[in-house]
């Protein structure tokens, strides 16, 4: 058996919210892994390793993306960052090379969307979101990363722009 937990268990044990005796039934060898965000040196092998498992090219990572994927924090850890590959894969910002999990898919990400065969509100949806992150993302790095400058420049009130980048986790 493997188990996982964001928890500190010698913490919660002391605390009393967290069984001992369950403690020391699972905990035969126990591995703690830092999180991501402590391994910035990681992120490029798992960003290859992510991309070969979802059939993209990972010789085709421009460098800029891999570096600016080492800065992120990662508060979802390693499902956080393969969810970000997908998605690149997924919106066809990263090259796929044939066959693999996306056999026959388009890069093309409208028709992606379209062969999901959603709700005109959910494809509508998905669509925004990829727009919008992108839209962000753009902007972010066209005005060096200043925020007020990249909301000035999109035509929307600060807070707005911070809540947008927010809620996309930029």
């Amino acid at each position: 058996m493997v188990a996982s937990s964001r928890i500190d268990l010698d913490e919660a044990i002391a605390r009393k919210r967290f069984r001992d005796d369950l403690y020391h039934r699972i905990a035969v060898a126990r591995v703690e892994l830092p999180p991501l965000r402590l391994r910035r040196g990681d992120v490029p092998l798992l960003v290859g390793r992510f991309c070969e498992e979802l059939g993209g090219d990972p010789t085709a990572l421009p460098a800029s993306l891999l570096e600016e994927w080492q800065v992120q924090r990662w508060p979802g850890n390693l499902r956080e960052l393969r969810n970000a590959v997908a998605q690149r894969l997924v919106l066809g910002e990263l090259s796929h090379r044939g066959p693999g999990p996306r056999s026959g898919a388009t890069q093309d990400f409208i028709e992606n969307i379209l062969e999901e065969r959603l709700v005109l509100a959910d494809a509508r949806s998905q669509v925004v979101q990829a727009f919008e992150r992108r839209y962000v993302e753009h902007m972010l790095r066209a005005n060096g990363g200043n925020v007020v400058r990249a909301a000035a420049a999109a035509g929307v009130a600060r807070r707005y722009f911070q809540i947008l980048k927010a809620r996309l986790q930029l």
